[in-house]
């Protein structure tokens, strides 16, 4: 009865540690996914800020759109809650 008690034991013993080492080792996974995420995460950040850049959206607004400034005769300065309805130009 001893001897089977301390088999059952030792049974118990060795699967608590090979579920250590199965959960040391998704842990282990986990992290190393975890350092390729960071990683990607900052290259996208990275193309992002480059993406979103003021000269580069003004390139493709004016080489690929075909957008241009307006003249001084195309802009009308509007303001808001005046009594007389005015347009101020500039």
């Amino acid at each position: 009865m001893v001897v089977a008690a301390c088999f059952l034991l030792g049974l118990a013993v060795i699967a608590q540690y090979s579920s250590i080492v199965s959960l040391n080792y998704q842990l282990s996974r986990c992290e190393m996914r975890l350092g390729e995420l960071v990683e990607e995460y900052r290259a996208l950040e990275l193309e992002a800020a480059s993406l979103s850049s003021l000269s580069r959206i003004d390139e493709i607004a004016r080489n690929e759109l075909g957008m241009r400034e307006p003249d001084l005769s195309q802009i009308r300065i509007l303001t808001a809650g005046r009594e007389d309805g005015a347009i101020m130009e500039e």
